[in-house]
């Protein structure tokens, strides 16, 4: 399987969203959704990989950027609805 990084993950959904209506969705990884174990490893294979992109990068604890993401989109979930 290969891993993609941030870069090449965010040209994909740019080129995606050009012909198509995309919605990112925060899944918690209790929930039981199809595929989602593929995406579960995926993501704990790429986060053993060091940091491949632009500096600065922010060294703040996983939690603090999940909690801001979920609040960002419920926001904006809630502004769209």
């Amino acid at each position: 399987m290969e891993v993609y990084t941030g870069p090449h993950c965010h040209q994909s959904v740019v080129k995606l969203a050009e012909l198509n209506r995309i919605q990112l969705v925060w899944v918690t990884r209790y929930m039981v959704i199809d595929g989602n174990e593929i995406g579960d490893g995926s993501a704990k294979q790429g986060s053993s990989h060091s940091l491949i992109g632009p500096e600065p990068a922010l060294d703040i604890p996983a939690k603090v950027a999940r909690g801001v993401t979920k609040d960002w989109t419920s926001r904006k979930h809630e502004e769209h609805w």
